[in-house]
């Protein structure tokens, strides 16, 4: 009904602005004859208007996409056993989901190697190593991995966790 009415108005050349009040929208018809620009002038503040309204949502969906938190922070590592250490990590706080997350160890006389790759998701996560010596302090990080688009956007430094460093139980 109301795109009816603004076709009309527009080709009949009344239309010159819009009003509206309390959920009920009409037109405001004026004859083109009495203000040959306020029609052009009124179209011309609607796309305007279209056009901030829309760059703010963009820009508020690239800010949230773009420059949130990257980083998956490792919430704590604690010995699970004899030969045993137990990570955690909180998943960056963004709109898009990690794919997949990647650990990393190290240690003293090691340098950060991989040693597993977890399926991302909306939740949190969590990892035991079991492959360490007692008594040794091993440090992990986890790296989160997106989509192409967004890896692509983004550098490895930016989507890796700070170090944590753990220690295994003693013999």
């Amino acid at each position: 009904m109301c795109l009816q009415q603004l076709y009309r108005g527009i080709r009949y050349g009344k239309v010159t602005g819009l009003a509206g009040g309390k959920g009920n929208s009409f037109f405001v018809n004026v004859d083109r004859g009495e203000r040959p620009f306020a029609f052009w002038g009124f179209m011309l503040q609607q796309i305007i208007f279209t056009l901030l309204v829309s760059s703010a949502l963009w820009m508020g969906l690239f800010q949230q996409y773009v420059f949130a938190e990257r980083k998956p922070t490792i919430a704590s590592v604690q010995p699970d056993g004899r030969a045993s250490l137990l990570v955690y990590w909180h998943r960056p706080d963004r709109i898009d989901d990690p794919l997949q997350y990647i650990l990393y160890r190290g240690s003293t006389d090691t340098a950060m190697v991989e040693i597993a790759r977890r399926p991302g998701g909306s939740s949190d996560g969590q990892y035991v190593d079991r492959d360490v010596d007692p008594g040794t302090t091993y440090t992990y990080q986890v790296e989160a991995r997106f989509h192409r688009l967004t890896q692509w956007l983004l550098s490895t430094e930016s989507t890796r966790s700070e170090p944590v460093s753990g220690k295994t139980f003693s013999r």
